[in-house]
């Protein structure tokens, strides 16, 4: 499966779920481009063109060291040029146009860009306009930062562009992603312009995913940036629409809608034990579902928390174990240790009690 990704990383991060669960090859992804820019400079080409290198010479944005490529002033402006649109983040790839027209299999879309970019313009320039991270007021009086993109237009630069990508490639299918806003909590204006954007979109031509909860959890540091389990929980709203189009058949070792174990990842999870890749594993089955695991794997993945990660949630793992018929007496004495250990009292005696019953 051929997977092209526009927006930001709530697309490119779903995507690398999506892959890392069902498999694929992403081969072109762009950041940084709000969606009437690239329709302007683009597609339609009404719009004032500024030459990179002119742009770097007036404004000079260097790679800075230490910073990540989405804060990137060079980055961020490559990104926005047809030499290297597509490219972000990826050794190799498709240029962005070129990538759609080659009808790949799967399109993802957010609106992140389009709602918080300010844009760089010469005054007087009447369609024109670069996303630059450069910090203030440009000192040179000959250009301006200019305001958000009105909602309204917004809206209707988003739907020309998915419009755009369904005429390209016809046979794709076209996944748009509302951002959440729930993040936002320090932001007000942002959530009125999110849920604005929200409530009066519409496409004909993607399935639009709505501003999804994003639990305490899944959150990280920044706003716009979310852990593993959410975006995996994306990837999993993709693979169901991508099975109603009939364009995947679920197979045995994938978890269906009843929660049947995904066989193929409880393999992986018994590899990476063996082989000590912790971290990995604990990640692949947070993504995955501890429930969703095989008795056998969920065993190594309790270990893991308990021995390595010292996780209250070893106890949880072991419990829900002993929900099997073939539970072992090992993975009741283990639960028994937890218990005690994270103080559950009741818990514990419960399960002594059992074990003492199991042992006649």
């Amino acid at each position: 499966m051929r997977i092209v990704t526009f927006g930001s990383c709530l697309s490119r991060s779903t995507v690398a779920q999506f892959i890392r669960m069902y498999g694929g090859e992403l081969i072109s992804s762009v950041y940084h481009n709000r969606s009437d820019a690239f329709m302007g400079r683009f597609i339609d080409k009404d719009w004032t063109e500024y030459p990179y290198d002119e742009f770097v010479s007036i404004f000079r944005p260097a790679s800075i060291e230490g910073v990540s490529i989405e804060k990137n002033p060079s980055i961020i402006l490559r990104n926005q040029y047809l030499p290297w649109i597509g490219s972000h983040g990826l050794d190799e790839y498709v240029s962005f146009l070129e990538a759609v027209k080659s009808e790949p299999d799967l399109i993802v879309v957010d609106n992140h860009v389009d709602l918080g970019a300010r844009l760089l313009a010469r005054k007087g320039d009447d369609k024109a306009g670069i996303f630059s991270m450069l910090g203030g007021t440009p000192k040179n009086l000959n250009w301006e930062l200019r305001e958000r993109l009105a909602i309204r237009e917004s809206i209707h630069s988003m739907k020309r562009f998915l419009s755009w990508i369904h005429e390209s490639a016809p046979k794709a299918t076209i996944v748009f992603i509302n951002f959440p806003y729930v993040t936002y909590v320090d932001a007000p204006e942002r959530v009125k312009r999110t849920k604005s954007f929200e409530a009066d979109f519409s496409s004909d031509h993607a399935v639009v995913v709505p501003c999804l909860d994003v639990p305490m959890h899944e959150r990280s540091p920044d706003p716009q940036h979310f852990r593993s389990p959410m975006y995996a929980r994306y990837a999993g709203i993709i693979m169901q629409e991508l099975v109603r189009q009939g364009k995947v058949k679920i197979e045995k070792e994938h978890q269906d809608a009843n929660g049947v174990a995904d066989l193929k990842a409880s393999q992986r999870v018994i590899s990476l034990y063996r082989n000590g890749c912790i971290d990995e594993l604990l990640e692949l089955a947070d993504n995955i579902g501890f429930k969703n695991l095989k008795p056998n794997a969920l065993y190594f993945v309790g270990i893991a928390l308990m021995n390595v990660q010292n996780d209250a949630r070893a106890f949880d793992v072991f419990k829900y174990l002993l929900s099997f018929p073939n539970a072992t007496q090992q993975t009741l004495k283990r639960a028994i240790n937890l218990a005690a250990k994270l103080g559950l009292e009741d818990e514990r005696l419960a399960l002594t009690d059992r074990l003492r019953l199991s042992s006649h």
